[in-house]
C-alpha cells in the first residue's frame, strides 16, 4: 500500500490534513499488514508514545525483524524504559546498536549514552565518542550536545 505510511505521518502531525491518531494508526496498520515494515515501525512508535506496551512490542519486533532500523530503535526504547516488556538494558543496547548500524541517528545517540555510562554492557568512552561523533557529523544535534558532555 504505497503512500499509506506517508499519509499516516501527515495525520500524526496535522500537516495538510486533519490531525488524527486514529486515522494514522489505521493507515500504519494497513501498510504493516501488506508487508511495509515502516508501517509496522510507525504503528509501534505510536503505541510507544501512548504507552500501549504490548502492542508497541509486537509492532516494533515485527518491524525490526523485517529490517526496519526505526523499528529496532523503538524496540530498544521499550527495553530501555521497560514498556510492555521487563526493562533489560543489554537488550536495549543491542537494538540501538542494530539501528545505529543502519544509520538511525537517534539510536546512535542512545547507544553512545549507554556506552559512556556502561549501561547494558561495558563502559567504553572512546567507542561512545565515535558513535556520538558519527551522529553529530550528520547534524543530529542531541548527539553533538551529548558529545560535548563527555
Amino acid at each position: 500500500q504505497p503512500g499509506c505510511v506517508q499519509i499516516g505521518i501527515l495525520h500524526t502531525t496535522g500537516l495538510g490534513v486533519e490531525r488524527s491518531e486514529e486515522k494514522a494508526s489505521a493507515l500504519f496498520m494497513k501498510a504493516c499488514e501488506s508487508g511495509d515494515m515502516l508501517g509496522c515501525a510507525r504503528q509501534g512508535k505510536l503505541h510507544y508514545i501512548n504507552r500501549k506496551g504490548k502492542s508497541a512490542l509486537a509492532m516494533t519486533t515485527k518491524a525490526c525483524d523485517g529490517g526496519s532500523v526505526e523499528g529496532c530503535h523503538y524496540l530498544g526504547m521499550l527495553y530501555l524504559e521497560g514498556i510492555g516488556v521487563k526493562q533489560k538494558l543489554s537488550e536495549a543496547r543491542k537494538y540501538f546498536q542494530g539501528a545505529c548500524d543502519g544509520e538511525w541517528l537517534e539510536a546512535c545517540t542512545m547507544l553512545g549514552i549507554m556506552m559512556s555510562k556502561g549501561d547494558g554492557g561495558s563502559k567504553n568512552i572512546s567507542r561512545a565518542k565515535e558513535v556520538l561523533e558519527f551522529a553529530c557529523e550528520r547534524k543530529f544535534q542531541n548527539a553533538c550536545y551529548r558529545l560535548k558532555k563527555l
